[in-house]
């Protein structure tokens, strides 16, 4: 097989150029493939990084539900910590069915603390800090495993850190911090000291919130969503600043939810956002790819009809009239010109070395044709003793009609001497 295949291409010298050719071609394909390979790897990123943001939502809404129903139990409102956990249960479900990722763990702990919910009248708040950090500890799972937290692009980065890193945990504090100022009386010094404290670790997740956000506002491409994210962004610093101005006797249960339901709702549509930032950096792969195969296909194409064109015009069209030429001037037609004797690469060399072989062929068979005609004629023996005899018949023929010649010759069989008396 190796043979028959290395015979067949060895027969012709074109294509042996094509050989030459597709060898000469396979580091351009390479580097083609890797591109290719590097695109679709960097396509599957992307693809998971967008699986992950379609996590965020559920996990954000079902924290957020699960901060709920933290507060209304600090509140003593157990009818309302069941139905929000019967909620909660509904977002885990929403959360399971996406199958994306590993999550069972995660998910497990979430379950866990909702039954605790659900059978406690009362919890502390470091109870229900460890509680609330099981959704947490999902919606940082889902960050890290669907590669959210390691965005190569800046704009795609701060969306997420909106997203996924700062929104979980101010919503959580949020919480925890209207629900012991709910509590707070003047006469409870100690109480008012965990509420100053929780005020601080408010204002500084609040404001590590507000540096992301705008870095992410920065980093994005401008566009009409900007206009957008600013309202919700105000919403949010006028729902904080709401609680933490709220005075003893206010309604900071409500003001406890609006200002988690505008962090919510900012988060929500900032994860929006980066999914549609991914989206479109996907398509632009995808783009990218499909012009770079589209491209590459098409200047191998090119390349090959151009290598073929000028090994079949400037080798194997020349050196087959030349071997015809050569056969004609082998088989004794001295009249044909060798063509390409005006080139002056190999093929013209080989033209004029063909054209000299010619000239010299027929000066050599002019000089043995003008030998020849010098050369005495050859004659067959017979036809000199036909010759002959016909000179003998002419010589008789003179004598008779001269007899004076032979009037002295005697007769033949006439003896010399006396002769008898």
């Amino acid at each position: 097989m190796i043979s028959a295949l290395y015979l067949f291409l060895t027969r012709s010298i074109a294509r042996r150029l094509t050989v030459a050719f597709a060898l000469f071609l396979l580091p351009v394909l390479f580097l083609v493939g890797q591109l290719v390979v590097k695109q679709q790897q960097e396509t599957h990123f992307s693809q998971r990084e967008l699986a992950g943001t379609r996590y965020l939502g559920p996990a954000l809404r079902l924290h957020a539900k699960m901060v709920e129903t933290g507060v209304r139990i600090a509140e003593n409102k157990p009818n309302s910590s069941v139905q929000n956990s019967l909620v909660a249960e509904h977002e885990i479900v929403a959360v399971e069915s996406l199958g994306k990722f590993k999550v069972a763990r995660e998910l497990g702990a979430v379950r866990q603390a909702v039954q605790s919910f659900q059978t406690a009248d009362n919890i502390t708040p470091e109870h229900r800090a460890r509680h609330l950090g099981a959704t947490g500890a999902l919606i940082k799972h889902v960050s890290e495993t669907s590669n959210l937290i390691l965005d190569p692009e800046l704009h795609t980065f701060y969306l997420m850190e909106v997203a996924a890193m700062r929104a979980a945990p101010l919503i959580q504090e949020i919480g925890i911090y209207g629900a012991e100022k709910a509590r707070l009386s003047d006469q409870n010094r100690e109480q008012q000291a965990l509420v100053s404290r929780y005020e601080g670790k408010l204002s500084s997740l609040n404001a590590e919130f507000k540096a992301s956000f705008e870095a992410a506002l920065r980093a994005s491409p401008k566009g009409s969503n900007h206009k957008e994210l600013r309202r919700l962004s105000a919403d949010v610093t006028h729902a904080v600043d709401a609680l933490v101005n709220s005075k003893i006797g206010d309604d900071t249960s409500n003001n406890s939810r609006a200002a988690r339901q505008a962090v919510l709702r900012l988060a929500l549509f900032t994860n929006d956002q980066l999914a549609q930032s991914l989206e479109a950096r996907i398509t632009d792969f995808q783009r990218q790819q499909t012009l770079a195969l589209t491209s590459a296909a098409v200047l191998f194409v090119l390349a090959l009809v151009a290598v073929l064109g000028v090994v079949n015009g400037g080798f194997v069209a020349p050196l087959s009239a030349l071997t015809e030429a050569m056969r004609q001037v082998a088989e004794g037609n001295h009249n044909v010109e060798p063509p390409f004797r005006d080139r002056t690469d190999e093929i013209g060399r080989m033209a004029r070395t063909l054209e000299t072989f010619r000239e010299n062929a027929v000066a050599r068979i002019q000089a043995e044709h003008a030998a020849d005609q010098r050369r005495p004629v050859m004659r067959h023996p017979r036809v000199l003793v036909l010759d002959r005899a016909g000179e003998r018949r002419h010589r008789v023929a003179d004598d008779q009609e001269r007899p004076g010649r032979t009037a002295g010759l005697r007769p033949r069989g006439e003896r010399l001497g006396p002769q008898p008396v």
